[in-house]
């Protein structure tokens, strides 16, 4: 029964989202016309709003699973037109918050070496609540739990989502759209996102990682109760601080010390993009957090981009190419990450490279819209028949972001000189590092 009903009211948005397209259809219109007559009423109060912001409040109301999918496809550019990516940037991860007598049971004995646990969360999402507690020890921590009713829903919406896909893929007109967007390896990756979610172990794992590797003194990352911690239930150091944005409101700070402020941060966000193999993909404001003695903690690792080997080289190539204004390693370092084909016409490639260059190099950030410049070479990378990785696409969203806070906390900081200076620091480690997979490629290529 909660199958069919959940099946019911995902096919109502379903066609709340889409009946602007199809009524300007006959076939489409003809088919679905009769369920917008039975649903009508409920169909109506979405259509006030533009396709865009009626996508986000679609995905808000239908709860967890959709807030989810709505900021993986967040980090889809090469999917969803801008206007959809940055209304989706706005979905409130909301979600009503449960007893505390569901945490107390999801700790059973554990919760022994707990000296108090504070009964009104500090956070609730969609799918996990926050506690802040104190352990015997006197360690002050915070407990994530996952919650019980959303992973049931999940659970729920994930085999409504396959069938109702495969509704759809039987559809003589929709079949050829939906096998073009290749809608199934979307939702695959989709579920297992989710999935990975739902296993508070991941990001457990990650907070390790992060914290074992990203080792800046002016960086910190929460420290893992892992004899308190499970798959559902996350206990983590609790670190006092203010989020970046209302740290440098609240403190009055002067430009040079929010300067300070932003290069700390980028060298933590380039030590990840550029040195290790793995990044923080969810660097909003929310998720950086600025320590009494001024120290960058990041938060939330839900969300965590793998850079593979040749990915890692040809980003690192590409803006030092970019640095030197030199076409030729720009172009080397696009086929180093697969993005050239033999049917790409390189030569018109590269003059787009040098006119491209020539337009939005040196000039202050102010002036420069990243996020614009990535939106505009991902539709001009269709011309060239270039389509992107999942893996690059969750990199360039992670630039928006980075750059996205730097242009809010100092419009004027100009971070081209900043990256010059860190290119010269890490290129004898990226020269030596490209030698050996020359090399390796060479001495194994059989």
């Amino acid at each position: 029964m909660k199958f069919l009903k959940r099946t019911l009211e995902i096919y109502i948005c379903f066609l709340a989202l889409f009946w602007d397209y199809f009524k300007k259809r006959p076939l489409y219109k003809f088919f679905f016309f009769p369920s917008y007559l039975a649903f009508k009423n409920k169909i109506e109060p979405y259509l006030k709003y533009p396709p865009s912001k009626r996508f986000r409040k679609i995905l808000e109301d239908l709860g967890p699973t959709f807030i989810k999918l709505g900021q993986i496809l967040s980090l889809r550019l090469d999917f969803l037109p801008p206007d959809f990516i940055e209304e989706l940037s706005h979905l409130q991860d909301k979600g009503p918050k449960v007893s505390f007598s569901v945490l107390q049971k999801l700790l059973g004995s554990k919760i022994y070496a707990f000296e108090y646990i504070e009964e009104k969360p500090i956070g609730v999402g969609s799918i996990a609540q926050v506690h802040k507690g104190v352990l015997k020890t006197g360690e002050k921590v915070a407990i994530k739990f996952i919650k019980p009713e959303a992973k049931e829903q999940i659970k729920v919406d994930l085999e409504v989502l396959k069938v109702f896909l495969n509704f759809l893929y039987t559809l003589p007109f929709l079949k050829t759209k939906l096998k073009r967007f290749n809608l199934k390896n979307i939702f695959e990756e989709i579920e297992d996102i989710l999935k990975d979610e739902l296993n508070l172990e991941n990001e457990s794992s990650y907070l390790t990682l992060f914290r074992e590797n990203l080792n800046l003194d002016f960086c910190y990352i929460p420290k893992v109760y892992w004899d308190l911690s499970n798959k559902d239930i996350l206990v983590m150091e609790y670190v006092e601080g203010e989020k970046i944005t209302e740290f440098v409101k609240k403190h009055n700070l002067s430009y040079k010390e929010i300067e300070d402020l932003i290069i700390k941060f980028l060298k933590i966000a380039f030590r990840q993009l550029f040195e290790l193999s793995y990044f923080h993909a969810d660097l909003h404001p929310g998720n950086i957090v600025v320590t009494k003695d001024r120290k960058i903690c990041l938060l939330d690792f839900g969300i965590v981009g793998r850079i593979p080997r040749k990915l890692k080289l040809a980003h690192s190539l590409f803006i030092y190419g970019i640095i030197r204004k030199d076409e030729n390693i720009i172009l080397y370092a696009l086929k180093l990450a697969g993005l050239i084909k033999k049917d790409t016409n390189v030569e018109k490639l590269k003059r787009h490279i040098l006119k491209n260059i020539d337009k939005y190099l040196g000039r202050p950030l102010k002036r420069i819209s990243l996020k614009d410049y990535i939106y505009e070479e991902i539709e001009n990378a269709k011309k060239f028949n270039i389509h992107f990785s999942e893996d690059l696409v969750l990199l360039l969203k992670t630039i928006i972001h980075i750059e996205s806070l730097v242009r809010y906390l100092y419009p004027d900081f100009v971070s081209l000189n900043f990256l010059k200076d860190y290119t010269k620091k890490i290129l004898p480690n990226l020269i030596l590092d490209f030698t050996k997979y020359k090399l390796e490629k060479f001495l194994f290529k059989d």
